[in-house]
């Protein structure tokens, strides 16, 4: 008879998804929470920490923001300031509740909250104030080809983009502002943000978001800007949903979600296989949507308000790491949510 010298296996350690709970051995586990599994490897999962040890009350945080001075919290009718311990007040008696917008360009960090609400604000990391020139009160704002650029503006301007004087974001010239046409006049302009668009020095250009339509803005400085229409009839909800990842730019009308390698020219909806969830979100609170890119995930995630209060209870997240979104050369596409 044969004899068999029995050969001892070690047992890894590690994820054990197999066996029950009191069959696996110490060194394994049936679940890995800090671990994140992609298609080429794994990475451990980033930590969080508590960021103030003092609580900043009742009010809801609606921004926050890491800009060049400090990284600032709006919460209530407060701007606060990390000081490396807690959040210290630097403005009191903003507009209560607003959701701001903030950028950075000159040293200065630069918010708006809102159309009808606060006069847009700067931080030089000492002294709060408003910002020199009287720009008007907006939705949005970003900095494009050295000009701090503002739209959501209140009526009658609605139709335009504001834009401040190259290089100095507190010059604010009564001619720097660009209307996208004639057909915009009392037409909502909702955002305006550059998105990549190959062949330019740069790389983007500022896509200017309508109600109803898509305009590019090209150009250097004031002599030189141009306008182009390059989708009507597709428009933008909530300058918080659109999300610039690896080349692509990302964004939601009230009837999709849609993504375009070049500004908008080639529009790539990417809701389409999630049409029946997305039909049945709160049309009345998409305007609140908020959109935010993971890199190192490959991930965007938005955030809506599905009920009557502020706070978002529903999360939908696009994989562009595992989808293949139109191209000018790939007009197919397969989307993983």
């Amino acid at each position: 008879m044969e004899s068999r010298i029995p050969i001892r296996v070690q047992e890894w350690w590690g994820l054990n998804s197999r066996d029950s709970d009191l069959a696996i051995a110490p060194q394994q586990a049936t679940s890995l929470q800090n671990i994140e599994f992609y298609r080429d490897g794994w990475r451990t999962r980033n930590g969080y920490t508590k960021k103030n040890s003092t609580s900043l009350g009742v009010e809801t945080v609606t921004g926050i923001f890491d800009g060049f001075n400090d990284i600032l919290a709006y919460h209530g009718s407060v701007l606060g300031e990390w000081n490396g311990t807690t959040f210290a007040d630097i403005a009191t008696g903003l507009t209560d509740g607003a959701v701001p917008r903030f950028t950075s360009y000159n040293a200065l960090d630069i918010m708006v909250n809102g159309n009808a609400a606060d006069n847009p604000k700067k931080w030089d990391g000492t002294t709060f104030g408003d910002l020199g020139g009287s720009p008007p009160k907006a939705n949005d704002i970003c900095v494009w080809r050295n000009h701090v650029w503002l739209s959501g503006l209140a009526t009658p301007l609605q139709g335009e983009v504001r834009y401040s004087r190259i290089e100095d974001p507190e010059t604010w010239d009564s001619g720097g502002f660009l209307r996208p046409s004639k057909r915009s006049k009392g037409k909502d302009i909702i955002a305006a943000q550059p998105l990549p668009y190959p062949g330019e020095e740069d790389g983007t250009r500022l896509v200017v978001f309508g109600s109803d339509s898509i305009f590019h803005f090209d150009g250097f400085n004031k002599s030189l800007f141009q306008i182009y229409t390059v989708k009507p009839k597709l428009g933008c909800i909530s300058p918080r949903s659109i999300v610039v990842a690896e080349d692509f730019g990302y964004w939601i009308d009230e009837n999709g979600i849609y993504c375009s390698p070049d500004g908008g020219q080639t529009v790539n909806t990417i809701s389409w296989d999630i049409d029946p969830t997305f039909a049945a979100l709160n049309k009345s609170r998409l305007s609140l949507c908020v959109g935010e890119s993971f890199r190192y995930k490959r991930q965007i995630a938005w955030s809506f308000s599905d009920t009557t209060s502020n706070f978002h209870n529903k999360i939908l997240v696009y994989n562009y790491g595992l989808s293949t979104p139109m191209t000018p050369s790939n007009q197919g596409g397969r989307h993983v949510w």
